[in-house]
C-alpha cells in the first residue's frame, strides 16, 4: 500500500463519529447483557494495534426526519453470506446516534480510493456533510455517495451495547458495485492499493474461501481451508 492524497487533508475523527473497535474489551468473553467492567488491555495499546491495522472507508448514511445524516465509518464488517449480514460499530455519544437509533434502514458506501476528500467531511465535527453534493438518494429514500466503489442497502436488525458504542447488525437487502479500487485508511493516513499490475500476490485462496487448515495438504482428507501458494506467472 502507498500513502494517498493526505497532505492538509483532515483525518476522520474517530473518537466520535467512528470509534476504531472500542466495542472489544481485551479478549474478555462476556455473556449477552453483561455490561460491567472487565480488566484487560489498556485503551491506547489496543487503538495502536487497529491503528496499524489497514481498513475499508465507508459512509453509512440514513434518512434522519426527512434530512439526509450520514457519517465516516472504518468498522464496517462482514457477518454472514446467507443470510446476507453486515455491522459496524458507533460511539453511543455521537452526534448522528439518536438519529440512527429510530432509523430503520441505512445506506453504506464503500468509498473509491479517490475519495479521500468525502471521507474527511464525513468525518469533520459540527459541519453539514450533505451541502458538499456529490450523493443522492435511493429510490427507497437512503442516501448513497456518487462514485462510490460500492453500496449497500440494509435493514437494521439489532442493536447491542458494548462499552461506550453501539454495535449496529444489518440485513442487507440490495447492493451495486463498480470494481473500483478502494479507499483504505491506516495509521491516521489515507492509503490506496499498488496499481493491479504491481500487486504482489503470496497466496491464493480456494473456491471455498478458507485461509488455514485442520488436515494436512496431502492427507487426502476433504479441508474446508487451504491456503495455496501463489500461480507462476505463464
Amino acid at each position: 500500500m502507498v500513502e494517498w492524497g493526505v497532505g492538509s487533508l483532515p483525518l476522520p475523527v474517530r473518537a466520535d463519529e467512528d470509534v476504531e473497535a472500542q466495542w472489544a474489551d481485551g479478549g474478555a468473553v462476556m455473556e449477552p447483557g453483561d455490561q460491567q467492567t472487565v480488566a484487560g488491555l489498556d485503551a491506547e495499546t489496543f487503538k495502536k494495534v487497529f491503528r496499524l491495522h489497514p481498513a475499508g472507508v465507508c459512509v453509512v448514511a440514513f434518512d434522519n426526519d426527512g434530512e439526509p445524516a450520514g457519517f465516516t465509518a472504518t468498522s464496517v464488517i462482514s457477518v454472514s453470506a446467507d443470510p446476507a449480514m453486515l455491522a459496524f460499530s458507533i460511539d453511543s455519544g455521537s452526534s448522528n446516534w439518536p438519529g440512527l437509533s429510530r432509523a430503520e434502514t441505512v445506506a453504506v458506501s464503500f468509498l473509491s480510493a479517490e475519495q479521500a476528500e468525502v471521507s474527511a467531511r464525513f468525518a469533520a465535527r459540527r459541519t453539514d456533510r450533505f451541502t458538499g453534493g456529490g450523493w443522492h438518494r435511493l429510490p427507497t429514500g437512503e442516501p448513497v455517495i456518487d462514485g462510490a466503489a460500492a453500496w449497500i442497502r440494509a435493514a437494521v436488525a439489532s442493536v447491542a451495547e458494548a462499552g461506550r458504542s453501539r454495535l449496529v447488525v444489518l440485513n442487507a437487502l440490495e447492493a451495486w458495485h463498480t470494481g473500483r479500487p478502494p479507499l483504505l485508511y491506516r495509521d491516521r493516513t489515507y492509503v490506496r492499493l499498488p496499481v493491479e499490475s504491481d500487486l504482489q500476490p503470496i497466496a491464493q485462496v480456494n473456491a471455498r474461501q478458507r485461509l488455514v487448515s485442520d488436515a494436512p495438504a496431502d492427507s487426502g482428507a476433504e479441508s474446508d481451508t487451504r491456503l495455496l501458494p501463489p500461480t507462476d506467472p505463464a
